[in-house]
Order: C-alpha cells, then structure tokens, then sequence
C-alpha cells in the first residue's frame, strides 16, 4: 500500500487522535509550515518524518529504518526505535 504525504499524516493523526496539525508536526519533528506545505502538495516530508510517521503507524520496517540509518538523529532527538 503506498500513501501520499498528505495521506500519511492522516492517518498519523487519526491513529494518535490528534486535532491540530501543529501537534503532528512536533511528533514528526517539523514546523507547522512544512506540514502545511505538504498538504498543499508543495513539499514533501523530510525522510526521517516520514519514516517516524511510518513508526508511529506500528510498521515494522520503520523500527529497523530509525535504528540502523537514522541512528544519529534517533540520539539528538531522544527518539527510541
């Protein structure tokens, strides 16, 4: 199943019950802006969101992704795989 930005952080919020996107954006390491822009189809999402954002929905792969090429963004961001 392949989703669209935009379509991914739906589903991020719907899963976590979010109600603002500033929320997401802080989950998924980002300003406000940029989710803003990818939702207007005028940017697309770092890698390392996109990946968290892939976490966050219980993918497995995601896990491995931020643990073995991610590892120096997971140490600055607190973030565990």
């Amino acid at each position: 199943m392949s989703l669209s930005d935009s379509e991914l952080l739906n589903a991020v919020k719907e899963k976590l019950g979010k109600r603002r996107d500033v929320e997401l954006a802080e989950l998924l390491r980002v300003s406000k802006s940029v989710v803003s822009e990818v939702r207007a189809n005028r940017r697309k999402l770092p890698d390392y969101s996109r990946v968290v954002a892939f976490d966050l929905l219980g993918y497995e792969w995601a896990k491995m992704v931020l643990k073995y090429a991610f590892y120096d963004d997971i140490k600055v961001n607190g973030r565990r795989a």
